[in-house]
């Protein structure tokens, strides 16, 4: 053809190249297997800077070769060569053998005309065989997308398993992010099974690396294993030279979505200039390919300082608005309630509100300086021991997670660390994933909420409970005139039994002792038996446990230390509960810096103890044989410390780094079996004050289902691994299971119990638990978010598949898991705030403080004998009493 013959320079006599009937741009050649033929296309065929050149060079085996073994065992090997670049068609090309009598290699070659334009496309090819058979060769020039910010890639099937794009970033300092979102799709059967779905990697590679800079500047086809090997060579070291940084690119796998995030602290950073994106189907050569279309959207992000400012105070403000709205609905609550009690009362200041955060006291100046005390002079308790190991923790837990962290920096592998690459906003200079740990600052608003409320409630009582005593003593310190003496003689002391002895029996009711002083005062604290009786023998004995320095006298000052000391309400659980929310909080971020399955067992450190001392709140330390400090001091050492160290080996059993260690682990599971015995027995034993018969069985049945839970999830790794999310979630579950178990027992024990089926009591009880609801209804929006992952971090579970879950941000820059953080924070400040309510209202019913509308367990006025629940304060006497002020 005269057409062809004007179109291909080939060597004479060695074969020919013409174009193909009715295909534009299109040629085929056959020619010897011993030349080395250049093809020269005019350029007129490329009007782009780019274009794909698609070749099948096969190799036409001897007739001779009738057995299809023989026939299989025929090879060739092809280079094609573009302004001086050589790409090789044997590794990387697609394979293909049809029928017996051919072998072939070929490609689609992503191809750049450099900056120095030529008049011909020259292609050059270096074809070998290992059998002597011409050469034929298929060649197409296809038109490559233009270089836009919006494009779609195809690779896999007949397009070869790379593909490669370009696209322009513009030199704009406003410009602080730019995204890229890719969307795969697959020519597949809709009834194949995911295992089948091939794995991608995508590259971001700017054109001044080393890796492509040559190709970028003077021309050339892409060599997809160079550009591969080239980028993946950055030594894993935090010294590497500057070539060796300008080599890095920004990778991760993926297998049907994917999200790539440039910022100015990234590596490689955002800079202008061309930048090139490179696909690789699948892990080896060996893996199937699909066609596949991948659309990818790039965008660009500016103030990112102010999205990140806006983050905070939504978490911080929006965290203490919702706070502030529940203390006020609490509020409300307890204020309409004393209206209805006692509608005629224009002041309400004189009632004990358990829990409400209120405005500061000289009282409250008293309480700080004597916290600032304790913390100058720190007791081993658990708040303290807490702070202790936080500390500890982040010596040792933040180096890890920022060298895991750092690794993924200086190497580009987005594989390293399990982000949610559709909503990550890292800082404008750093590649931190600041939306994630912004977001646990709601850990720390709900810790000092917490450690305020109980603050101000034990304040309150210590006051409240001070100024019951005084009116106490005034009742009881008066003379015939009603002056006060301001002191109690012994001889006085027994005219006061003597005066409520009507009827001279030689003991005293607590009716008799009403209606001979208008109040039922003094009887808690002096009546220790409870029987609802005084005789004279324990009125001596309580004016000896008063006068404690034997001056024959009892003043106000030594009714207040003597009576109030031992019983004054112990809320110290409630600061280490606090103080465990900040940690959680801490140890979030640190997880949420890289997330992966190695740096999960730092996200749950302290979730176990929130779970745990939610356990304690609500115990009655006056209970325990032993002093709570040692208590404390035993939890850490025998609890806390070797259930850190099960989990930290256990991680690394379940991804399998320790798998040779066959005997080792056999070791290890009988040891934490041995470790769950000891704790199971004693510790359980220790914080379930369950009385009768019921309690019993309860504590009993919870032990034996905890023991069993271990011995399987050790003995049987397979369910720990599968089905429990591997060791770290595995102790968090069953810790969250004792503590629900326990916790509902106390609740009933310490306040359900003392709940009538009376109408009136009943709907205050719904309104002064308003907040209850609320908690309920945001850990239930809080789970709803948790269980819809964003990622999934699970031994087993590859970067590309865990990526199948990213989703883009629901709220500013916050995706589904960060507001799990919110709101999961917010549900536990609730809770605590449940548990504090139910706290001091057990105590007042201990201390003889009617609880509002809540019906005494008997009626004093009933009977004269009646054996009522103690009450050295009575209604009267609170609604005479001001916390507050």
């Amino acid at each position: 053809m005269a057409f062809a013959a004007a179109l291909f320079l080939l060597p004479l006599a060695s074969g020919y190249c013409q174009q193909k009937p009715g295909e534009q741009h299109s040629f085929e050649c056959t020619f010897d297997g011993q030349s080395e033929p250049d093809i020269n296309v005019p350029d007129s065929w490329v009007t782009d800077e780019s274009f794909h050149l698609s070749l099948q060079v096969r190799s036409q085996v001897p007739l001779g070769f009738k057995n299809e073994t023989e026939c299989q065992q025929k090879e060739i090997a092809a280079l094609v060569g573009y302004r001086g670049n050589y790409v090789s068609l044997y590794t990387h090309g697609q394979y293909s053998m049809g029928e017996c009598g051919l072998a072939g290699k070929g490609a689609v070659l992503f191809c750049l005309k450099g900056a120095t334009p030529a008049p011909r496309i020259e292609i050059s090819l270096e074809v070998e065989s290992n059998h002597p058979a011409g050469i034929r060769v298929d060649g197409q020039i296809l038109p490559a997308q233009k270089w836009k910010r919006n494009f779609t890639m195809t690779f896999g099937g007949s397009w070869g398993r790379n593909a490669f794009h370009i696209f322009t970033i513009p030199d704009k300092s406003s410009i602080d992010l730019w995204r890229l979102n890719m969307d795969a799709r697959r020519k597949t059967s809709i009834f194949e099974s995911n295992a089948s779905v091939p794995t991608n990697t995508v590259f971001l590679i700017h054109e001044s690396s080393p890796c492509v800079s040559g190709i970028m500047e003077g021309g050339g086809c892409f060599d997809p294993e160079f550009v591969e090997t080239c980028v993946k060579s950055v030594p894993i070291s935090f010294a590497s030279d500057k070539r060796d940084r300008m080599k890095v690119a920004m990778y991760l796998t993926f297998q049907d979505t994917a999200a790539l995030t440039l910022s100015k602290g990234s590596r490689p950073a955002l800079q202008p200039g061309k930048w090139l994106v490179f696909i690789a189907c699948g892990n080896s050569f060996l893996d199937r390919c699909p066609e596949t279309t991948v659309h990818v959207e790039s965008f660009q992000q500016s103030n990112l300082n102010w999205r990140l400012t806006s983050g905070v105070l939504v978490v911080v403000l929006g965290m203490l608005g919702v706070l502030f709205m529940v203390n006020a609905i609490y509020w409300f609550a307890y204020f309409v309630l004393y209206r209805i009690s006692d509608p005629g009362r224009e002041t309400h200041k004189e009632q004990l509100w358990p829990v409400l955060v209120g405005s500061c006291s000289r009282a409250h100046m008293t309480g700080l300086r004597d916290l600032a005390m304790l913390v100058a002079r720190p007791l081993p308790f658990f708040a303290t021991l807490l702070s202790l190991m936080l500390g500890v923790f982040l010596a040792t837990t933040a180096q890890f997670v920022l060298t895991h962290y750092g690794l993924m920096v200086k190497s580009g592998n987005r594989d390293v660390c399990f982000y949610n690459e559709r909503c990550y906003y890292p800082g404008v200079n750093s590649d931190l994933p600041w939306n994630n740990i912004i977001s646990n600052l709601a850990y720390f608003v709900a810790g000092a909420h917490v450690i305020c409320q109980a603050f101000f409630a034990e304040t309150r009582c210590r006051t409240f409970s001070k100024r019951a005593m005084q009116k106490l003593f005034a009742i009881m310190d008066a003379d015939g005139n009603g002056q006060p003496m301001g002191y109690l003689n012994r001889e006085k002391w027994h005219g006061l039994f003597f005066k409520a002895d009507l009827n001279r029996s030689g003991r005293v009711s607590r009716v008799e002792w009403k209606e001979a002083y208008g109040t039922r005062s003094a009887f808690d604290f002096i009546d220790r038996n409870g029987n609802g009786m005084l005789d004279i023998s324990e009125w001596d004995d309580a004016f000896d446990r008063l006068d404690e320095e034997n001056h024959g006298s009892v003043s106000a000052d030594d009714m207040i230390r003597v009576a109030l000391g031992p019983r004054q309400i112990d809320l110290r659980a409630f600061f280490a509960l606090g103080v465990a929310f900040v940690a959680e909080g801490v140890g979030s971020m640190c997880y949420h810096l890289c997330p992966s399955v190695e740096t999960f067992q730092f996200d749950t450190c302290f979730m176990i103890p929130i779970a745990n001392v939610f356990t304690l709140v609500l115990l009655d330390w006056d209970l325990s044989p032993r002093p709570d400090t040692v208590t404390a001091l035993k939890y850490i050492i025998y609890v806390l410390i070797p259930l850190w160290l099960i989990i930290f080996i256990g991680t690394w059993y379940d991804i399998g780094v320790f798998a040779t260690s066959f005997w080792i682990y056999w070791l290890y599971a009988l040891l934490v079996i041995v470790w769950s015995v000891l704790v199971d027995v004693t510790g359980i034993r220790r914080i379930f004050q369950a009385p009768g018969r019921c309690g019993v069985v309860a504590k009993r049945t919870l032990q034996i289902v905890l023991l069993l839970s271990v011995v399987v999830a050790f003995f049987v790794p397979d369910v720990r691994v599968r089905y429990l999310s591997g060791t770290a979630n595995f102790f968090l579950e069953i810790s969250i299971l004792v503590m629900i178990v326990i916790v509902s027992r106390q609740i009933y024990e310490e306040d359900l119990r003392f709940l009538t089926c009376e109408l009136r009591e009943m709907g205050a009880r719904i309104i002064k638990n308003t907040h209850g609801s609320l908690m309920v209804a945001v850990a239930v929006m809080a789970m709803i978010c948790f269980t819809n992952k964003v990622v999934i971090v699970e031994p087993g579970t590859p970067p590309a598949v865990s990526r199948e879950d990213n989703q883009d941000c629901v709220f500013s820059i916050f995706d589904l898991h960060d507001l799990w953080h919110f709101l999961s924070a917010t549900a536990l400040a609730l809770f605590a705030m449940l548990l504090l309510d139910v706290r001091v209202n057990s105590w007042a019913r201990k201390m003889g403080i009617e609880v509002l509308f809540e019906r005494p367990m008997f009626d004093d006025d009933s009977s004269d004998d009646s054996s009522a629940s103690a009450s050295f304060i009575d209604e009267e006497s609170i609604r005479s009493l001001s916390p507050c002020s």
